[in-house]
């Protein structure tokens, strides 16, 4: 049992005694939702100077920390963000060659399981079809809660590896939990004969949750910026543990392993990928396997993706056309394969929006200004560099689906609210009850109930006397997007930012069957929460607080979605966009700014406008030359803590240049910036660093915006994203 946690924010006093199934809480102290500040803290794999796994037929050890009532960083997302990193070697010209592995031969003998709460775990072998290397591999179907391993014992009882610089190996994951894996993954631990131990931790997530995408992992046995090595020198003569670690939120997952050696870091070892991936897909080192081209699916791209059919021996659209606007005659919903065959041409988005506005001392004039107010914010943004040209088009203009629907108590002949009512928002505010478990006291889950369906007021043209539900209007594309207009600053039920169920796609857009993130915004819906098929976003709009604060959550739940990697196409680039990669980019302790932690704050300051000092932990950083780029939703390229958007400090910055290869030598150019770059949004966001926000996303890929990879392939436009 976690101890009960006591935030104050704006006035606003909440109190959550959570479990190990609470999920963390993610009210956010500057946009005004209602809910605990979120916690900066990772959760401890429990394995660093905690207590260790026993050996084999002893008694497991307490999780050491694990479960010690730290709640992953939801501001900016814990999980990293960043891309897998393709096997060692593939670009270092060396010739590929076969590579050993662990997983191969006596897989179920050599390898078992462990887990601190003594969980049920059934171990079974893949069938050479979904393996990356030879023609078996390991997988684990655990109902653990707790910290989880798979152990790795040599025949013989010792390896000697110590002509070897890495270890490797790949591995997927399935974890249909709300929130998912409770910290950064995978850990890894060695141990040799004498009992010593050395522990290998990520710096963000690397363990994916879709079931069906590998990872591959190196792992440098020296440790590097992103895998800190701690714990005891392991005699890699007499290696005789391999551990792989994993913990997750609530309870139960399944992981898969294969393709575990250790290899110098030159080597490049050999892909296996079926039938040359049928002409249809690239054999991809980053997944370790064939990367189907858009339109295709399976192992070898010989079947058509979801949303495709075949036709004259290729998988196209079953009805297509080409339109620059979207929703249009062919495409109406949310994630219809359509947007992704022709994100390219998506020139403006008019998505459907309902709003709903549950504030009783508020009057429809003001709920009205407030949302036309948060509208053009967001038109604003989605120019591309508005600020150099105000007449630009806006490629994101939100419709509202119907009028503001008015939920106020003593309206539309409902009854006032009970004499002593201790709420602003009305009684028809969804909570939920004292009874059901949950982090979330906004009870989500009745929006979608057919009781709740007649407040939305859409008939049923095929049931006289019915209402169509939150998801039969999601599927039919009535709606695309949810707006909860509530008072976050009067005690009352906690709610998210924003939330977004979403459906997983590969790298090159094809939905992955069956693959849904639930925490594709700023936080993760409750299991009870239903998935309508396509996706969907419901935001808060606090109703005491000005446009810039709906645009700061928006912000956290697109940090999230690339945190998330449920879209790759937007995730590899915005996390160099936003500098999610700041432990690979300049060998820094941690993967973003949000993991920062110090004594005594600011822990981080510009001694020039091309350099940083970062404290972290009581080491101090220099890093010059040093280019934030466009910052994040907390830090703007020159903040030097949270929230620090007014300040005059001048600092050099690739943002307004960032993928249009105008610098020296086809590099980014970059310029100074401070407040005063991004004031002249003042009037229209003044709240939350809104001015700023909208800046931020002006600097976005955006339809035709020019905006390029190094290798000349363009970045796709940011908003057809939102409604994938």
């Amino acid at each position: 049992m976690r101890n009960q946690i006591f935030a104050v924010l704006f006035g606003l006093t909440l109190s959550l005694a959570g479990c190990k199934d609470d999920p963390p809480d993610t009210g956010d102290p500057d946009s005004g939702t209602p809910g605990p500040a979120p916690d900066a803290g990772q959760a401890d794999a429990g394995l660093d100077g905690g207590t260790q796994p026993p050996p084999d037929g002893g008694t497991p050890g307490a999780d050491a920390g694990s479960d010690a009532g730290t709640t992953p960083a939801t501001d900016g997302g814990t999980d990293g963000g960043v891309l897998p990193t393709p096997d060692a070697g593939t670009d270092a010209g060396t010739p590929p060659q076969a590579c050993g592995d662990f997983v191969e031969d006596n897989v179920l003998t050599r390898w078992t399981a462990w887990s601190s709460d003594n969980a049920q775990t059934d171990l079974s072998m893949l069938s050479a079809a979904e393996v990356v290397r030879g023609s078996t591999g390991l997988r684990a179907v655990t109902q653990s809660g707790f910290d989880f391993a798979l152990r790795y014992t040599p025949a013989g009882g010792t390896v000697d590896v110590s002509s070897s610089d890495q270890l490797r190996f790949a591995i997927r994951a399935l974890n249909t939990t709300p929130i998912g894996w409770q910290g950064d993954f995978p850990v890894v631990v060695l141990q040799d004969s004498a009992g010593n131990r050395r522990t290998y931790t990520p710096s963000r997530q690397l363990l994916g949750r879709d079931g069906s995408t590998w990872t591959p992992i190196s792992i440098p046995l020296a440790g590097d910026s992103t895998w800190s090595a701690s714990g005891s020198t392991v005699n890699l003569r007499a290696l005789a543990l391999v551990e792989v670690h994993a913990d997750t939120w609530d309870s139960g997952f399944t992981i898969d392993l294969d393709a575990m050696s250790f290899e110098q870091a030159q080597t490049v070892c050999n892909l296996q990928c079926p039938s040359s991936c049928s002409g249809r897909g690239t054999c991809d080192p980053s997944v370790l396997a064939c990367s189907c081209d858009l339109g295709y699916g399976g192992n070898a791209c010989s079947a058509c993706a979801t949303g495709f059919v075949p036709q004259g021996g290729t998988c196209v659209l079953p009805n297509d056309a080409n339109h620059s606007e979207w929703p249009n005659a062919t495409s109406r919903a949310n994630s219809d394969p359509w947007l992704q065959v022709h994100h390219a041409q998506i020139q403006t988005l008019k998505p459907k929006l309902l709003a709903l506005n549950f504030v009783n001392p508020s009057s429809p004039t003001q709920i009205n200004q407030l949302i036309t107010q948060l509208t053009n914010a967001f038109a604003e943004g989605s120019k591309v560099q508005g600020f150099r040209n105000a007449s630009a088009p806006a490629q994101l203009q939100y419709q509202l689906a119907k009028p503001i629907i008015d939920l106020r108590d003593g309206v539309n002949g409902r009854p006032p609210p009970p004499a002593g009512y201790a709420y602003e928002n009305s009684t028809l505010f969804p909570r939920r009850p004292q009874s059901e478990p949950g982090g979330w006291r906004f009870d989500y889950a009745t929006l979608f109930e057919q009781g709740f369906a007649q407040h939305y007021g859409y008939p049923d043209p095929a049931n006289v006397g019915r209402f169509l539900t939150l998801c039969e209007l999601v599927e039919r594309g009535d709606i695309h997007e949810l707006w909860v207009i509530g008072s976050g600053d009067v005690p009352d039920v906690n709610a998210a930012e924003v939330l977004e169920a979403k459906p997983r796609y590969t790298r090159t857009g094809n939905r992955i069957p069956n693959a849904v993130e639930r925490c594709a915004g700023n936080g993760c819906f409750e299991a009870d929460v239903p998935f309508c098929g396509r996706s969907l976003r419901i935001g808060f709009v606090n109703y005491n607080r000005g446009p810039g604060c709906y645009v700061h959550s928006q912000g956290h739940g697109l940090e999230w979605t690339s945190n998330s990697k449920a879209v790759p196409s937007l995730t590899e680039w915005f996390t160099p966009l936003v500098r999610f990669d700041l432990d690979t980019r300049y060998g820094l302790p941690f993967s973003k700014l949000y993991d920062m932690g110090c004594a005594t704050e600011p822990c981080l300051s510009f001694p020039t406008p091309s350099s940083a000092r970062v404290v972290h932990q009581g080491t101090s950083y220099n890093v010059s030359p040093y280019d934030g780029a466009c910052g994040n939703v907390h830090f703007a390229p020159n903040s030097v803590s949270h929230y620090d958007y007014g300040n005059a400090t001048l600092v050099r910055t690739s943002c307004t240049g960032f993928g249009r290869r105008q610098g020296p030598g086809g590099a980014d150019a970059t310029e100074l910036v401070n407040k005063d770059t991004w004031a002249r949004y003042l009037s229209l966001a003044p709240d939350c660093g809104g001015e700023f926000l909208v800046w931020w996303f002006q600097n976005m890929p955006g339809y035709n915006s020019g905006q390029t990879y190094s290798d000349g392939r363009p970045m796709p436009s940011l908003w057809p994203f939102f409604f994938y």
